[in-house]
């Protein structure tokens, strides 16, 4: 990708992978599974009412007469080391809330509220005051109610890379199912299709590696403009995740006949393969 004088150049001189930015996937993946053995023991405390197996996107709980919740719990992860390096954080709060509803909503439950956990440094107002209204504009966007929450002050156990500004936010989304309309893609087939809806972004996933190319490879800082963006690196990175709460739920509350729903974060394209379903994934035009 060659740019205009002045404007850099991205070059790519080999792959680089989430393991080399410091993301050891296989690691967590066998530490996971020694979790799962611990965390799946205790679905024996209130026997058949957890109605989903671990890995989905949420889990749901049989409260009883037809009626279930759903939970997720997720963070904004690396990104937050952006709105550090932006000395700006009036939009990370909408990540937390998106990356948990949206989750929820992959389930078929609509999300009605969210608990918070901030983890600081030190509590300056500075931080404090953006990060709460970045929540609540994450909220009114996914019309969820934040009725608690939790601040940590640990400045012995977090570091950033502004002295005193480490933080790190993590949220849990609760929603309502009726348990006869759960989606797990169980009757998914051949012949179905997939729809997209767009994202505004790279959203809260792959900020390490992001990170890693823009800022140590490419030695580039967060005020780069890139004239193909429009704006600057650091600007398109802090871009909030888009929240589909509205568009899902209208689909849904019309009975449109959707057989699956998929948050594509993390692993990518391949959470489609999450489905029930065992059918194969076929996408004609990459966005």
């Amino acid at each position: 990708m060659d740019m205009p004088e002045g404007e850099g150049t991205i070059t790519f001189m080999e792959d680089r992978t989430y393991k080399e930015a410091g993301v050891d996937s296989a690691q967590q993946d066998r530490i996971m599974h020694n979790l799962t053995y611990w965390v799946e023991r205790t679905f024996a405390f209130r026997p058949n009412t957890v109605k989903l197996p671990l890995g989905y996107f949420a889990n749901v709980i049989d409260l009883g007469n037809g009626s279930g919740i759903a939970v997720s719990t997720d963070g904004v992860g690396t990104k937050i080391i952006v709105a550090e390096m932006m000395n700006k954080y009036d939009t990370v709060g909408i990540d937390c809330v998106a990356m948990n509803v949206n989750d929820v909503l992959c389930v078929g439950a609509t999300p009605v509220t969210l608990l918070d956990y901030i983890a600081v440094e030190a509590p300056h107002d500075d931080l404090m005051g953006p990060l709460v209204q970045g929540l609540y504009k994450g909220a009114e966007l996914a019309n969820v109610t934040i009725p608690g929450g939790e601040i940590a002050q640990v400045r012995e156990m977090i570091r950033g890379v502004r002295e005193g500004y480490a933080f790190d936010l993590v949220g849990t989304a609760v929603g309502t199912i009726d348990l006869s309309r759960i989606l797990t893609g169980q009757d998914t087939k051949d012949r179905d299709i997939i729809v997209g809806l767009r994202s505004t972004g790279v959203h809260s996933n792959g900020l390490t590696l992001a990170r890693r190319v823009f800022f140590a490879v490419q030695n580039w800082n967060v005020d780069k403009y890139l004239s193909e963006l429009g704006r600057t690196i650091g600007e398109e990175l802090l871009e909030p995740t888009r929240i589909y709460v509205r568009e899902v739920v209208a689909m849904l509350e019309a009975n449109l006949k959707i057989k699956a729903l998929a948050h594509i974060t993390s692993t990518g394209f391949l959470n489609m393969s999450r489905a029930a379903s065992d059918v194969s994934y076929v996408i004609d035009s990459l966005p």
